[in-house]
């Protein structure tokens, strides 16, 4: 919504907020214009100016709210000015309260945000600890409209929680957000079909720094800790899931600056979280191109902030755009050195029992009981390949791989085995057999 817009016709801009619209030469403006949806008549100020998204709907029309504020609203297909909210819209906002509700907590629809009554929010949400204010976006927005919902939020002490279906939409990095697809309302409301969360959403991730990469370290002007780590974009099989686990504070909404007027906003896990040098309320922003001394940033909105360096930019996701650079703890270093040397030695001793076979492994999230996650590619002689997934305990191999009843024990695929007994189910994995079933 809008408190100016441009009238085409007349080549000037309306002032919603004055009786005569701006032009007490033209009487009666607002009575003949309000009521009419008509495209080509008035045109949104920021499009025309060129700070509208790309899928921005340019058409409005003038509507008055149930407190006489006058706005000017974008025309959507299938839209009514009467009631503003499509099907999708609904559906989507129904299923993310009843979402809450099943899992314990508490929702209500469509109420006004205590800062400010005259704007309601689709769906609150009570956690534990936090009230999530969830606004399903499923039609093209004003970058504008995205920051002043988002900080009447903030300023009632609740967290944005922003839904999307558009890939170029200005909620992506304005706000804390989630992309799904778009489907019809249908699909929207059957709590059995799965929506998997496309954007909004990353993971902490850990590499070797070897040469011909960039070192985060040494662009801070730091020593080299042998590490990478970055925040890299993944997906979430089930959208209700996000809703749950960040009612639960097992998400977090957590913003990186990259400039003095953009940031990036992401959901992420409390545990990879935890295992990051975090300043609260606080980011430090380095250019990758010359290291400078650190600037302190305010939040503007309640989220955890990441110190790290301007986040370095990947072509090949449009959707997240770039990689976030983070410091991990010394701690937190030495269990994924402790984790790399673990799953070298499982290894090595795997392809010691079958020469036949090649592996290949990346890591996978941690078990929520603090083992160690591998996807493993075994692949055999006649080249068929087939993923394992293996985890190993946060210990010493040499204490994993000991005789002693007391040893942790490892799982293959979901089954418990002891580390003498896991090598060799991996080493007679059949890739074929897996690629058959």
């Amino acid at each position: 919504m809008a408190s100016t817009v441009f009238h085409v016709a007349m080549g000037a801009e309306l002032d919603l907020r004055r009786a005569d619209l701006g032009h007490p030469d033209v009487p009666g403006l607002w009575e003949r214009l309000h009521g009419s949806i008509v495209r080509g008549v008035l045109q949104c100020a920021e499009f025309r100016a060129g700070g509208c998204d790309d899928d921005c709907q340019q058409w409005m029309y003038l509507r008055k709210t149930s407190t006489g504020h006058r706005t000017a609203v974008h025309i959507m297909p299938a839209e009514s000015e009467w009631d503003r909210d499509s099907d999708e819209h609904k559906a989507l906002r129904e299923r993310m309260a009843r979402t809450a509700e099943k899992n314990g907590f508490r929702a209500e629809i469509d109420v006004p945000l205590a800062a400010d009554r005259r704007m309601r929010t689709s769906a609150l949400i009570h956690g534990d600890g936090v009230t999530l204010a969830c606004e399903p976006q499923l039609t093209p927005v004003s970058p504008g409209t995205v920051r002043n919902r988002s900080a009447v939020a903030d300023r009632a002490g609740v967290t944005p929680l922003w839904a999307t279906s558009s890939i170029r939409t200005p909620v992506m990095n304005r706000a804390p957000w989630a992309r799904i697809d778009h489907m019809e309302w249908r699909r929207y409301a059957d709590p059995d079909f799965e929506m998997p969360v496309r954007g909004g959403y990353r993971a902490l991730i850990s590499f070797r720094c070897t040469p011909g990469t960039v070192c985060n370290d040494r662009k801070r002007g730091e020593p080299c800790s042998g590490w990478n780590s970055q925040f890299e974009p993944r997906q979430l099989r089930r959208f209700d899931d996000l809703i749950v686990r960040a009612a639960a504070r097992d998400l977090i909404p957590v913003t990186q600056r990259r400039s003095a007027r953009s940031a990036f906003y992401f959901w992420a896990p409390a545990n990879d979280l935890a295992q990051l040098e975090i300043t609260p309320q606080r980011a430090i922003v380095t250019d990758l191109g010359s290291p400078r001394d650190p600037t302190p940033v305010t939040s503007t909105i309640g989220a955890s902030w990441v110190e790290g360096l301007t986040p370095r930019r990947r072509a090949d996701r449009p959707d997240d755009g770039e990689a976030v650079p983070v410091r991990r703890k010394a701690e937190s270093l030495a269990r994924e050195l402790r984790a790399l040397e673990n799953i070298d030695a499982f290894l090595a001793e795997v392809r010691s029992r079958n020469q036949w076979i090649t592996t290949t492994h990346r890591r996978l999230t941690d078990d929520p009981r603090g083992m160690v996650g591998w996807s493993v590619e075994i692949t055999d002689a006649s080249g068929v390949t087939a993923p394992v997934r293996v985890l190993l305990p946060d210990a010493d191999y040499r204490t994993a791989a000991s005789t002693s009843v007391r040893a942790p024990f490892c799982e293959i695929d979901g089954r418990p085995w002891w580390w003498c007994e896991a090598t060799g189910v991996v080493a007679n994995y059949d890739p074929k057999r897996i690629t058959h079933e």
